[in-house]
C-alpha cells in the first residue's frame, strides 16, 4: 500500500507525503520543500521574480532511518516601537471579574452549601474547589479566603497555609485515583491565562500517562473519567478521615 500527495500552497511552495509498507518493513518518506517570497519593491506583481527557493528538507526512514535536513537561511526582524511603552505602562482598567462581588470563590466561600458549589475543603485560611470544567479528572483550585489577585499580596501566614494546603491535596488525590504526576501552578493575570484574575488560586491537575492521546489531538475533546460529584465525595471521604 502507498498513500501519497502533493498539495503546493499558491505563492508559498510544494510538499509531499508518502507512507507504506511492505511486508513486515515499515517505512516514511516526506519531502519539503521551503520557499521565500522576497518583498516587491516595485509593488507591481514581481513576486514571482525575487523568489529564493531554500534546499530541499528530506527525512527517509527504513528500518532504522536516515535524516537529512539543511538549514534554511531564515532569519527574524526586530521592529522598535519604543513610543509604544506609554500604552504598555500605563495601570490598565480593572475588569469586571476582579472585584469581589463578582467573584465565584468569594461567592462559595461565603455561602452555606459547600458540597453545591463544589467546595471541598475549608482551612482558617484557604479554600479548596473542584474545577467545574476540568483540565483533567481531579483538577483542583486552591485559593485563599481572601480576594487576593498577586502573591505579594498575601501575608506570610496565608502563603504558607495555602502551601500546606497544597501538599494536603496532592497527598489526597494520590491515594484516591492514583495519578502518575501532576501540573501544580498558577496564572497571573488574564494575559497569562487567568479566568478570575482577581483571585489568586493554584491549579491542582493530575496526569496519566497517555492522557495526551488521539481524543485531544484530533477531535479536541477531553475524556474525563469520574463526574464531579463522585470525585467530590471520594476526596471528602479521604480528608475526612485524616
Amino acid at each position: 500500500m502507498m498513500v501519497a500527495a502533493a498539495v503546493p500552497l499558491p505563492g508559498t511552495g510544494s510538499a509531499s507525503l508518502g507512507y507504506g509498507h511492505f511486508g513486515t518493513r515499515h517505512y516514511a518518506r516526506f519531502r519539503v520543500r521551503l520557499i521565500i517570497v522576497e518583498p516587491d519593491p516595485t509593488g507591481v506583481n514581481a513576486a514571482a521574480q525575487s523568489i529564493r527557493q531554500q534546499p530541499t528538507l528530506q527525512c527517509t526512514g527504513h528500518g532504522s532511518g536516515n535524516i537529512s535536513h539543511p538549514k534554511p537561511d531564515l532569519h527574524m526582524d526586530q521592529l522598535w516601537a519604543p513610543w509604544r511603552l506609554a500604552y504598555v505602562a500605563n495601570p490598565k482598567e480593572q475588569a469586571k471579574l476582579e472585584k469581589a462581588d463578582d467573584c465565584f470563590i468569594c461567592r462559595s466561600v461565603a455561602a452555606a452549601n459547600d458540597r453545591e458549589n463544589l467546595l471541598l475543603f475549608r482551612s482558617d485560611l484557604s479554600v479548596v474547589m473542584l474545577n467545574r470544567f476540568p483540565y483533567n479528572n481531579g483538577h483542583l483550585l486552591v485559593a485563599p479566603r481572601e480576594h487576593k489577585g498577586r502573591p505579594d499580596e498575601l501575608s506570610p501566614e496565608q502563603l504558607l497555609d495555602l502551601q500546606l494546603v497544597l501538599r494536603k491535596m496532592l497527598a489526597a488525590i494520590e491515594k484516591c485515583i492514583t495519578p502518575d504526576g501532576f501540573n501544580v501552578g498558577l496564572n497571573l493575570g488574564k494575559v497569562a491565562g487567568a479566568g478570575l484574575p482577581g483571585h489568586l488560586h493554584w491549579h491542582i491537575v493530575p496526569r496519566w500517562n497517555g492522557d495526551t492521546n488521539f481524543m485531544p489531538v484530533i477531535s479536541d475533546t477531553k475524556v474525563i473519567v469520574q463526574s464531579l460529584d463522585a470525585l467530590y465525595d471520594v476526596l471528602a471521604r479521604e480528608l475526612a478521615a485524616e
